[in-house]
């Protein structure tokens, strides 16, 4: 008799510490992101494009019309699908998860990327380059054309036009 107490509260107790785990679990799920951020820390909204970017935005609107729609720092992973199996997949997705494209110009009907646009720094910093043969590696195996332009300098709207390869021929 002894023997089946012992057994009952053995069996009792490894109930109670399972339910406390899984119930503890469920409490730290249930935990909102709003109750996360510290009150040390402040959100804050900021402009998306600097005033040199902005400038460029613009005249690339004008360029492309209404023939693409034109967005900013546009993540890789949200206009390029991996397709693949086992390790090789998830290390693509990895290498890709944090970059990003300047601009993209989407055509609005098909609503696919269809030319990639990425800024290049002033100063010919080697990352920049680094970055540069990346994103034309990247874009060059997704078929997409990839055109790059110098952080600084003055485009007008018919160079991009051109660039595009949406200019009216004359």
């Amino acid at each position: 008799m002894t023997e089946i107490i012992v057994v009952a509260t053995g069996l009792g107790a490894l109930a109670y510490a399972v339910w406390r785990r899984r119930s503890g679990r469920r409490q730290t799920a249930a935990r909102t992101f709003a109750e996360a951020i510290p009150a040390s820390v402040s959100l804050q909204p900021e402009p998306i494009l600097r005033d040199d970017e902005l400038l460029l935005y613009n005249v690339m609107r004008l360029a492309v019309e209404e023939r693409f729609l034109v967005l900013v720092r546009v993540p890789l992973l949200s206009f390029l699908k991996v397709e693949g199996k086992g390790p090789e997949r998830i290390q693509v997705l990895r290498h890709l998860a944090l970059k990003h494209l300047d601009f993209v110009l989407v055509h609005p009907g098909a609503r696919l990327v269809e030319q990639a646009v990425l800024v290049e720094g002033p100063t010919g910093d080697p990352r920049d380059k680094s970055r540069t043969r990346e994103i034309r590696t990247i874009m060059q195996a997704a078929g997409i054309r990839l055109s790059t332009l110098k952080a600084g300098t003055s485009y007008t709207v018919q160079q991009l036009a051109e660039m595009f390869e949406v200019a009216e021929p004359e």
